[in-house]
């Protein structure tokens, strides 16, 4: 028994001991709430400074045994992986009547939030890759330049994308390059607070809000802790618990839904792809995660039981994985790896943070409505995940009363389907002579040009300019 909790029980035990202590933080630090920050990235930060100082481990006869950093990674990309199957498991609904098509209203904005996200992901990825290369050029310096590339997905892609096109670089020689994925994604937390949330109280304060006045926040939202009085229910139960508990139903089907995706990137290696492309199944495990979601729900609905599947339990689950996520990238950085980085990485993080929140926010003051909302969900997503959007959405419709929400998530299939070329591309860089660096540069600027131009076709036609410039001040 013993053996069986090393590693990575070991490695889970310390993300759960820490993830109270960022609650507690946040619930007592003034800072922290008026910034949301995350307790899951409070949580975070301090297991990266504790696993730095040697604190993380487990006591053996021979002393004190150190937490690996690669343990906490590879947790990271299991989250992740999960995360996104449980998101293929909930994107299509089924029996219940939920999820009856969509209006004009959802299907623009979803399309608008979709096509913005792709064209400064393009925009963020470009920046990584052209500071680098300054950098070189003018230090003398000889950093691998395809590191640039992970600003881009560190922000906009979070942590578990981060470490998975990492961890498939290193393989290929390349040092220290999951440290840096996951310190991009880190960053990326940090100026969602830092930026975002100040954007949303001024415009809170200039009336931009469509339904949110200057009266603040309540406190639960801003503690993160919600009084005893006025508990929220997780989800439904959909099973008597004389007979099951509706928790291990879901997550039993969760991980039958996972088993799927285990299932098809394992006929794609073994039986249908070639053995150069078998590097695309189970390190992009996550996005056949996806798909084995989706398929498994569809299969669920076809059976006619698709009305037991409780989208809000399913919600909590995926809530779960990505809070994970975020504790375990961090656990996951190792300061020694950053010391040849840290020029640029800050100067990458800067540009960032000024020309995303910029473009964006031109973007979404054209808008003929709910401007602000979508400038902060598209905001956070090119500076997290959807559940980060979600934080900064939440500041200034806090009941969900606009569309944007829903648009939210709807924008995902959007992403996916504009940018499962370039993911694929990621992965095959390093070992396909005829892309390498620039070659993927290349195509990452031919994108960026086109998603910018359908965007700028897309406001003129779909969209009225609602707030003149001389009042976005």
């Amino acid at each position: 028994m013993e053996k069986l909790l090393t590693p990575y029980i070991i490695a889970f035990i310390w993300a759960s001991i820490l993830i109270p202590v960022g609650v507690v933080v946040r619930s007592k630090v003034t800072f922290f709430q008026k910034f949301l920050f995350p307790s899951s990235l409070l949580a975070g930060l301090v297991g990266m400074l504790l696993i730095n100082l040697g604190v993380i481990g487990y006591p053996s006869p021979d002393g004190w045994v150190r937490v690996e950093f690669g343990t906490f990674i590879n947790l990271t990309n299991l989250f992740f992986s999960l995360a996104f199957t449980l998101i293929g498991l909930s994107a299509i609904k089924g029996g219940n009547g939920d999820g009856k098509g969509m209006g004009r209203e959802i299907f623009r904005g979803t399309l608008w939030i979709g096509l913005l996200y792709a064209a400064v992901y393009m925009l963020q990825l470009l920046i990584g890759f052209g500071v680098i290369s300054a950098w070189n050029a003018v230090t003398g310096a000889s950093l691998e330049t395809a590191t640039g590339f992970l600003a881009g997905i560190g922000f906009a892609g979070g942590p578990g994308s981060a470490t998975t096109y990492a961890q498939i670089w290193e393989k290929c020689g390349m040092q220290d390059v999951v440290t840096l994925g996951v310190t991009y994604a880190a960053m990326g937390y940090i100026v969602a607070a830092f930026v975002g949330v100040p954007i949303a109280n001024w415009g809170i304060r200039k009336g931009l809000a469509a339904y949110t006045s200057s009266d603040g926040l309540d406190k639960a939202f801003l503690r993160g802790i919600i009084a005893k009085d006025k508990t929220e229910s997780m989800g439904n139960q959909v099973t008597h618990s004389a007979n099951l508990d509706s928790l291990s139903f879901h997550v039993a089907l969760g991980a039958l839904a996972y088993g799927v995706s285990w299932g098809i990137c394992y006929v794609l290696k073994y039986f249908i792809l070639p053995p150069a492309y078998g590097m695309l199944t189970f390190n992009l495990i996550y996005i056949w995660g996806l798909f084995g979601g989706i398929l498994t729900r569809v299969l669920i609905n076809k059976s006619g039981a698709g009305h037991q599947i409780d989208s809000g339990t399913i919600n909590r689950l995926t809530g779960l994985c990505v809070d994970y996520v975020i504790v375990c990238c961090l656990l996951g950085v190792k300061f020694a790896a950053l010391t040849r980085y840290i020029g640029p990485m800050l100067i990458t993080v800067v540009l960032i943070a000024v020309i995303a929140s910029s473009t964006v926010w031109w973007f979404s003051t054209r808008l003929d409505k709910f401007g602000l909302e979508r400038f902060l969900s598209t905001f956070g997503m090119l500076t997290g995940t959807v559940s980060n959007s979600l934080i900064l959405l939440r500041i200034t419709d806090p009941e969900f009363k606009t569309t944007v929400s829903v648009e939210t998530g709807l924008a995902t299939s959007v992403q996916l389907a504009l940018l499962m070329p370039l993911y694929i591309m990621y992965a095959m860089m390093p070992t396909a002579p005829w892309l390498g660096t620039i070659g993927l540069a290349k195509i990452i600027f031919a994108h960026c040009v086109v998603f910018f131009l359908l965007m700028f076709i897309m406001q003129k036609f779909f969209f009225k300019r609602s707030l003149p410039a001389d009042n976005a001040k």
